[in-house]
Parts: C-alpha cells; structure tokens; sequence
C-alpha cells in the first residue's frame, strides 16, 4: 500500500534540525537517530528510526527518504541535487524554509475561507426556505383576494416551487459538500490527494507554472555555485519536477538547447522559461 505522504510541517520538523546537526559534524545516520529519540509521534519515531539505519548502511539522505515513500518529489531531488553539488545543508535549509512557509499560507487560507464558507451556506439555506416555504404563503394570501404573484415575484415562486420539490436531492447535495469540506479541511492525506490530483492536471500553469520555474532555477544555482558545467547542471535542476510531466519536458528542451551550445539566455527563452 502506498504510504502517505507527510504533511509540509513534519517536513520542516525534520529538514531543519538535519541541516544543523550535518553542519555540526554529526553522522546522517546519528542524526536520524537523535531526531527518532526526541520524536512524539510514534509512527514519525519509527520512520527516523528505519532512516537512520538505513543510512548507517551508507544510503545517502536522498536514498533515505526516497526509500520511505514519505517525502514528495521535490524533497528527495533537490537533496540529491545538494549531495551531487557539496551543498545538503544548503538543499536542507531551503526545503525547510519553502515548507515553513507553505504550512504558513495553507493555514492562512484555511482561516480566511472557513468563516466566509460557512456564512454562505447559511445564507443559501435561508434564500431556498425564503423562496420554497415563505413566499408560496403570500402567493395563497394573494389568490384569496383574487390576485397572484406576477413579474420577478412570480418567477421566484416558479423558482421556489422546484426547489421545494428537488429538496431531497438538494439536502443529500448539501451533505455531501459539507462532508466533503471537513474531509477537505480535517485530514491531510485526503486533501492530499485531491491536490496530487490538480498537480498532475493543471501543475504547470499560472501560479504553479512560476513555482516550476523558480524551484529550476535554485537548484541550478547551486549546481553552477558548486562548480558544476551548466549541462551537468541543468540536468539535475530538470529532476526536480519529475512528478509535473509537462514541466519536466520544458527543462528537458533547455537542456537539450544548451548541450547544443545554444547560451543559457536564449535556451531558457525557447524554452518558455
């Protein structure tokens, strides 16, 4: 069975302390270890454990969390992309910071949605007993004294009366997106999920697209700040995005432009970069 992938706070819990400790001179497989000591959660605690023996066996960081099926994409090419270059702390430090960051603004949107979610649906739920319940009252009181509902009036009632009629399948509707908002809200792997799936979609367009483009750009940098030649280079910055297909197609074609002796300027312009 396939393992869930961490939350982007247990991978800031764990990418922050290994930078330090590796920079203090501490063994990847002690670290791992020390993490597992001090670690709460049972499960987490079992995971660094198996990571620490593992790298005792002199499987590199990246190797470790690959193995685990725990860590995203991004995590273990970018980890591999510092050991190929001298710089794991540096790859360390900046998966702690983009995923501090990233629990930071999930939480803020979690925040900013869920009162003025909640508020609409009570105010739908007002608006279709307004229109199913109360105004079917006036149109009787209206046909008592030999009148009727004409204009916008009488279409809300023509309105009303098919949503009193389609309240069961409404009702089941209106269930099944609350259920869905709290599954949503409430548990990780699921919203997970439900994200992977738009990542693999629409993971290379608008916003994401600009993400794409910067996360190849970093890891390029630290591969020419390493000494690196710029193909050598710009193949690991393409494996970082192994799991976008679409973005790991434009980073091909750079690097095939640039192994082509085209400059990086125009390979990464052709390239829709």
């Amino acid at each position: 069975m396939k393992q869930q992938i961490l939350s982007h706070r247990d991978i800031a819990a764990v990418t922050a302390p290994l930078s330090l400790m590796l920079h203090a001179g501490i063994p990847v497989g002690d670290a791992l270890t020390l993490l597992a000591e001090d670690e709460q959660n049972e499960t987490l605690r079992a995971l660094f454990t198996e990571m620490g023996q593992n790298a005792d066996y002199g499987a590199s960081i990246a190797r470790v969390m690959e193995d685990t099926g725990r860590f995203p994409a991004y995590v273990t090419a970018l980890l591999e992309v510092g050991e190929r270059t001298g710089r794991t702390e540096e790859a360390l430090n900046a998966l702690s910071a983009y995923y501090e960051q990233r629990e930071r603004t999930e939480r803020r949107i979690r925040s900013a949605l869920t009162y003025p979610l909640i508020l609409l649906v009570l105010m739908l739920v007002v608006i279709v007993v307004l229109l199913s319940q109360v105004l079917p009252v006036f149109e009787e009181v209206y046909a008592s004294l030999g009148g009727q509902l004409t204009g916008v009036a009488g279409g809300l009632l023509v309105l009303g009366q098919w949503l009193d009629s389609a309240m069961p399948v409404l009702c089941v509707l209106l269930a099944a997106i609350l259920g869905f908002a709290a599954l949503f809200s409430l548990l990780g792997g699921f919203r997970a999920k439900i994200l992977s799936l738009g990542h693999s979609k629409r993971g290379d367009k608008g916003i994401a697209r600009k993400m794409n483009d910067a996360r190849f750009a970093q890891a390029l940098a630290m591969g020419l700040a390493s000494g690196l030649p710029l193909e050598e280079a710009a193949e690991l910055s393409a494996s970082l995005l192994k799991d976008v297909p679409s973005a790991q197609a434009r980073f091909d074609n750079c690097r095939t432009m640039l192994e082509d002796g085209i400059p990086l300027s125009q390979a990464l312009h052709e390239a829709d970069m």
